[in-house]
């Protein structure tokens, strides 16, 4: 089970954008919490355990800094530093073997979703994808009832692109 959640792991972070991913959408690649999600995952970023597949990056976000200096005047204390998880060389080797790497390689719809999403990953997609629908539908379909001939130009194509969506993620999931 460990390897398994190792493997989404893996997949996650090769498949996105640029090689790294926050440790909270690794975890809910993996389906875990995000406590034991570190736990799996730090098991193979040193080099004591002779394979070294991550690299653990610690960014503060100015943003985070803000908010929490707005909240500790009501006594709440959140983290300004998130830990973000690269991939090596040795873990895209790896990668490289899985059988979903072969199907990703020269996928169209697979680098459309990179794109839109940052990741190929199929639940970190699929959760994007529904946040996406909950945030475009009802703004289309607000204008369109403002804008009534606009309904037909501005739904067809987001019904046609979200069911489009869907049937990826289906296969792929």
């Amino acid at each position: 089970i460990k390897y398994h959640h190792l493997a989404d792991a893996i997949i996650a972070i090769a498949t996105s954008r640029e090689g790294e991913l926050p440790i909270e959408d690794v975890a809910s690649a993996m389906k875990l919490g995000i406590d034991r999600a570190k736990t799996y995952i730090d098991m193979y970023v040193g080099k004591h355990y002779g394979v070294r597949l991550f690299k653990k990056i610690e960014r503060e976000s100015r943003v985070r800094r803000g908010l929490a200096k707005m909240l500790s005047v009501f006594g709440f204390k959140i983290r300004t530093v998130k830990t973000f998880y690269r991939i090596t060389d040795e873990g895209l080797s790896i990668f490289y073997r899985h059988p979903y790497y072969l199907k990703y390689r020269r996928s169209i719809a697979a680098k459309i979703i990179q794109r839109l999403f940052g990741c190929v990953h199929p639940r970190i997609a699929f959760k994007k994808l529904i946040k996406t629908i909950l945030i475009v539908v009802p703004i289309a379909l607000g204008i369109s009832i403002v804008q009534p001939q606009l309904a037909l130009p501005i739904l067809a194509p987001v019904t046609v692109a979200i069911a489009m969506l869907m049937l990826f993620l289906n296969r792929a999931i």
